[in-house]
């Protein structure tokens, strides 16, 4: 039977897109998790430990929300949790979400107007339940 996995993150976006990177003999719950944690109290001065630190901290979460639920049928209960954090690099910037529309359409239009790449920094941490072990790591983008 397949495993199951679970994405911390309210994001469609990022389930479809996790949903499409998984291999054979992996699905995807229904359900996903939001972590909702303060990630601007997490800060390092390194974008990529960053990342990683807010990867490890959604799951954190995540555990701590399953672990006070009602236990959930064998069937619906997840294999695997996967969560992740983001930035974009740009010169001497690290950008995280906007927060606002109009902050969205400045990066936007910068990223076209200067000659400097924008360079996307992910962290990803992965979670087995059945043996409690997780391993994260960085992924960068140009």
């Amino acid at each position: 039977s397949d495993l199951k996995v679970l994405v911390g993150s309210s994001s469609k976006f990022r389930k479809k897109l996790c949903a499409q990177a998984l291999p054979p003999g992996f699905v995807m719950t229904q359900r996903t998790i939001s972590p909702d944690i303060d990630e601007k109290s997490i800060r390092d001065d390194d974008p990529h430990k960053m990342v990683v630190a807010i990867s490890e901290a959604k799951t954190s979460k995540v555990l701590q929300i399953l672990s006070t639920e009602q236990e959930v049928s064998l069937a619906e209960s997840p294999d695997f949790i996967v969560c992740g954090d983001q930035v974009i690099l740009f010169g001497d910037q690290v950008r995280e979400k906007p927060t606002t529309e109009a902050q969205a359409k400045e990066h936007l239009q910068s990223y076209g107007r200067e000659s400097v790449p924008a360079v996307c920094v992910c962290g990803i941490t992965v979670t087995n339940l059945r043996t409690k072990q997780s391993k994260s790591g960085v992924e960068t983008a140009t």
